[in-house]
């Protein structure tokens, strides 16, 4: 009951295919379609309205295989193959009056993943529409019939005019679909075609600000990670597992004091087991340093149970019920599958997890995160009907990967991490450091110190900063908080 959408159109609000813990300690390093039910005659759409035309689709697969799913009385129909693993939104009315009545305030709104086996295409569309969005994305792209348009692999997002040039040769205002996973699709009718400014779309989740710091770090006398991520770009993450300290005010202010020191702007606390007011009253404590706080949760047994579904339940209430200043910003997942067996199967069945967790988390409107090895690019899975790369799969529903690049200098961090850094144009993408381990000496700056890391750290976001790939941000992030304290200066 979004006030900013058409009440007299009911359009399609989404297709979202659902299939189907205490305090936790730090992992051992290693290295269906839903439409209104309302329908109503058409009608022409008025200034500052938003019209949703999908707000979730996951990968065009249905459980049966029907030309036509629904046509409500706006215009719009949607229909599905799922031989083809196709679907088909489009305008089923006079497409040159509908836009003709919005005069030149018409727009499209889009946000939308083309997967590495997929692709997605406004059918029917004029050559001039096409062009517009690839060149927005920096993409190539083939023009097929009718004004067809196939993109290549990448994220699109952004807000073009469509005025009556824009209406393809079969007279259709239409998309067709295929492997691509949609998060926003909608016309606004603004003024001049651009989106209204108090439209929103809940199944978009948005970059959450940084808070604002208040309080003021008393100086502890140790060396600190100089890169100021207040002023410049890139994020500094922790993990911070041991929550027995997150629920003490004193051991929590003593941490946060740290923390703030070195300038850490996001915190990925493993909240389980922890109240209500002491959550608020942690996330409000780092707010108040210039920190957010993700709620870092999994486990490997989830790619075989309904673990997620169930945190996704825990989360979603406390986010329900938190004022604004309390909530979480994320998700942060550490889900390892290999901790039971490196198999094929089970790194099958994690990337059916994380187009899962992807689809629920933002048809809600919230971020999600993974936690990953560096390795990921050996494992390719069945992905939309063909073989693709894990990592890819990963890029495509996640909006941060948090790349455990566990080396003990910056040029090795980044060596491991070649293979994911280019996937920055479709997520977020955050190289993590460990702090202790006895696996091997490269592994950890457990031997080197603080000084060691923080040398390392600023090479590294210094080269990240440089990275033209890197379009949905870039960060670091040490695990974890009790180590880093306890690591000689």
């Amino acid at each position: 009951d979004r006030k900013d959408v058409l009440l007299s159109r009911k359009f399609i609000a989404g297709l979202v295919t659902e299939f189907p813990q205490g305090e936790q300690t730090p992992p051992t390093p290693s290295t269906e379609p839903t439409t209104s039910s309302e329908s109503t005659t058409s009608t022409q759409p008025s200034l500052g309205e938003t019209l949703d035309l999908i707000a979730t689709i996951g990968n065009g697969s249905d459980e049966t295989d029907t030309s036509e799913i629904t046509d409500n009385g706006s215009g719009f129909v949607i229909t599905q193959k799922k031989a083809w693993n196709v679907w088909v939104l489009y305008y089923n009315e006079d497409a040159a009056a509908f836009v003709e009545a919005a005069g030149d305030k018409l727009c499209l709104v889009y946000d939308f993943t083309v997967n590495g086996d997929g692709h997605l295409c406004l059918n029917g569309w004029d050559k001039s529409v096409a062009p517009a969005i690839a060149a927005a994305a920096g993409a190539s792209l083939v023009i097929g019939e009718e004004g067809a348009m196939l993109l290549p692999r990448g994220t699109y997002t952004g807000t073009i005019a469509i005025t009556a040039d824009t209406i393809g040769e079969n007279g259709r205002l239409g998309i067709v679909g295929s492997g691509a996973t949609i998060r926003t699709f909608r016309l606004a009718i603004g003024e001049g075609g651009t989106e209204p400014t108090t439209s929103t779309d809940p199944s978009t989740p948005t970059e959450p600000t940084e808070p604002t710091p208040s309080v003021t770090p008393v100086d502890d006398g140790q060396p600190h990670f100089t890169y100021n991520t207040q002023t410049n770009d890139g994020s500094l993450g922790v993990w911070w597992w041991q929550n027995a300290y997150a629920k003490d005010a004193t051991a929590r202010d003593k941490r946060l004091n740290f923390l703030q020191l070195n300038n850490v702007t996001e915190i990925y606390l493993s909240a389980s087991g922890m109240s209500l007011d002491q959550v608020a009253s942690f996330i409000r404590a780092a707010g108040s340093r210039g920190m957010r706080v993700a709620w870092l949760s999994g486990d490997a047994s989830w790619i075989n149970n309904g673990g997620f579904d169930s945190f996704f339940n825990q989360f979603n209430a406390y986010q329900s019920q938190a004022a604004e200043d309390a909530k979480f910003y994320a998700m942060h997942l550490d889900v390892e599958p290999h901790l039971i067996a490196n198999t094929q199967q089970n790194w099958q069945a994690y990337s059916e997890l994380v187009v899962h967790a992807g689809q629920k988390m933002h048809a809600a409107g919230y971020r999600i995160e993974w936690d990953i090895p560096f390795w990921l690019n050996e494992w390719s899975v069945s992905y939309n009907g063909a073989s693709t790369g894990l990592i890819n799969v990963l890029a495509a529903n996640a909006d941060t990967l948090c790349l455990m690049s566990y080396r003990d200098s910056a040029s090795t961090i980044l060596g491991v991490a070649a293979e994911e850094i280019p996937l920055g144009s479709s997520c977020k993408i955050i190289l993590g450091v460990e702090t202790y381990s006895v696996e091997a000496n490269y592994v950890s700056f457990r031997e080197e110190g603080k000084v060691a890391m923080y040398t390392a750290l600023n090479d590294v976001m210094n080269t990240l900063a440089g990275k033209s790939t890197l379009t949905n941000g870039y960060g670091c992030a040490i695990h974890h908080v009790e180590t880093w304290m306890n690591l000689s200066n």
